[in-house]
């Protein structure tokens, strides 16, 4: 085997991916939720000893609204393979004609922060909270974990899971070990847009 576990997947096309799903017999849903979930993954086939162990996997993937609305079988969204994704609708800012050119020097710069965060993550075996951040992490939870009725709340329905993730992220690109309020703070943020993005996508927004 190999020792680095970690696979980034971009997927232009994500809505192929989610019809190559619905066919019967495809196993891709649970695949997908076992991989999120960090269980060793392999067929099962008697003839196959494909087997990967200890995944970490990221799948990034682009869709329009009505293709995701047609696509996305209602079991999908509620079986648990919806709510494993954070779900962001995207819109360009403004009409440019003819963009400016991109700032190197501002582009060169995020690049080396990102591969100084990069670095110091390699060095860190877990995250941690702060005192601070371990207090807001007890205020917002119990809103977290709520949790809401019908589709919509199924496909958020890994609120706290996905907010945790993503405050440790932050953390990690501020080149700390432990989660902060700031981190968490920021992670609500992403967590807000997603939830409207749900709503829009899913709940009947044009």
């Amino acid at each position: 085997g190999v020792k680095d576990k970690r696979l980034y997947l971009v997927q232009p096309e994500f809505g192929s991916m989610l019809k190559l799903m619905g066919r019967d017999g495809n196993s891709l849903s649970g695949i997908i939720r076992d991989a999120w979930d960090g269980m060793d993954l392999a067929p099962l086939t008697k003839s196959s000893r494909v087997r990967a162990t200890n995944p970490h996997i990221v799948i990034v993937g682009h869709v329009t609204q009505e293709e995701v609305r047609k696509e996305l079988k209602v079991v999908e969204q509620c079986n648990g393979f919806g709510n494993r994704f954070v779900w962001l609708a995207v819109r360009r800012s403004k009409t440019l004609a003819f963009p400016p050119s991109r700032d190197e020097s501002r582009l060169n710069e995020l690049a080396s922060r990102l591969n100084d965060a990069g670095a110091f993550a390699q060095n860190i075996r877990s995250v941690a909270w702060s005192a601070e951040g371990q207090a807001t992490w007890a205020e917002v939870y119990p809103n977290l974990s709520e949790g809401v009725p019908g589709h919509v709340g199924a496909l958020l329905g890994r609120a706290e899971a996905q907010v945790g993730r993503l405050a440790a992220l932050y953390a990690l690109l501020d080149q700390k070990s432990e989660i902060d309020r700031c981190h968490i703070q920021s992670a609500l943020a992403v967590w807000a847009h997603s939830e409207a993005s749900v709503e829009w996508i899913f709940g009947g927004g044009g």
